[in-house]
């Protein structure tokens, strides 16, 4: 009873897979209202994303096969239609000669922590392109003022040669004045 009233979906299957027991919190997978469970179906498939069905098989096969399900995430509609994130895990039962008996599951709804968790990868990766965005900008504010440093030596450099050669002109040009005196 205790098992049947948690919060979080639980459910029992053979040590085969075939789920024989969900509690009342399954429900809400069941659209909204108490149905017999036919365990034989596999209308518990249609239950997970399309998306999600070849990890979540091979994470449950092998984790039965193992004798360990390490917990995975998987989405799961809900009687509404709407996919939730949820955490499955499970762990076996065993009977009194060391046998799996049948295997206990768990999904807990994880939807707020992975809704949390996509917005923050989203935060962060705008945050990465706006980083790259000043990191080009300062890139070329560098080459910018590497280009006007440039531009200033051959500036100065060629007043310096205008200057230093216009003294030499002025030098000439006395000379010439002398030599045309002379002659």
């Amino acid at each position: 009873q205790l098992v049947d009233e948690f919060p979080h979906n639980v459910f029992l299957c053979s040590p085969g897979g075939e789920i024989f027991w969900t509690n009342k919190s399954s429900n809400q997978f069941k659209f909204g209202a108490d149905d017999i469970a036919d365990f034989a179906s596999t209308a518990w498939i249609d239950k997970i994303h399309p998306d999600d069905q070849d990890m979540a098989f091979r994470n449950f096969s092998t984790g039965m096969a193992v004798g360990c399900i390490e917990p995975y995430r998987v989405r799961l509609k809900k009687h509404n239609g709407e996919f939730e994130w949820y955490l499955f895990t499970g762990a076996p039962m065993f009977d009194e000669a060391g046998k799996i008996r049948h295997w206990v599951g768990v999904n807990i709804n994880i939807d707020k922590f992975k809704r949390a968790e996509e917005a923050a990868e989203a935060h962060t990766q705008a945050l990465h392109a706006q980083i790259n965005g000043y990191v080009r900008r300062l890139e070329e504010a560098q080459k910018l003022a590497s280009l006007n440093q440039k531009q200033d030596l051959l500036s100065n450099l060629a007043g310096s040669v205008a200057h230093e050669l216009n003294n030499l002109l002025f030098v000439m040009g006395l000379n010439a004045e002398v030599l045309q005196r002379r002659i």
